[in-house]
């Protein structure tokens, strides 16, 4: 139980370093320096749907040729795979962004992984319709 327990914290300890050290910030525009303007977890789109762009930022350089993000809607308890969006980075960065469409309402989950389909980041999002 003891074993369990410290294992559990140390568990803590590292994922919660490992998090801290980069951002997955939702907006409505990243300009060329990487700034997010109008920031939100929370966006409403209309009957056609709506896009926003998802910015990713980390102290280092990104390390990786290609970014994969990986779309989850929850569904009750569960999370259900809508799509991969893939794109090309530039190594020497600390941060990319994408422009992801959006066409139903719900809690998003979004996983970004790079070429390698290691993890480096997760963002959560609401979409209400109009």
């Amino acid at each position: 139980m003891k074993k369990k327990i410290f294992l559990s914290g140390l568990l803590l300890i590292v994922l919660t370093t490992f998090c801290t050290a980069q951002d997955v910030i939702f907006c409505e525009r990243v300009d060329k320096w990487g700034n997010a303007f109008k920031e939100s977890d929370h966006f409403t789109i209309g009957d056609k749907g709506g896009y926003f762009q998802i910015l990713f930022r980390q102290k280092e350089s990104i390390n990786s040729t290609q970014a994969t993000f990986d779309i989850y809607l929850k569904e009750k308890e569960t999370e259900v795979f809508i799509s991969s969006v893939k794109m090309n980075v530039n190594p020497d960065a600390i941060w990319f962004y994408k422009e992801v469409t959006f066409f139903k309402p719900g809690e998003y989950h979004i996983y970004i992984y790079n070429e390698k389909d290691r993890f480096l980041g997760v963002g959560k999002m609401t979409i209400s319709k109009q």
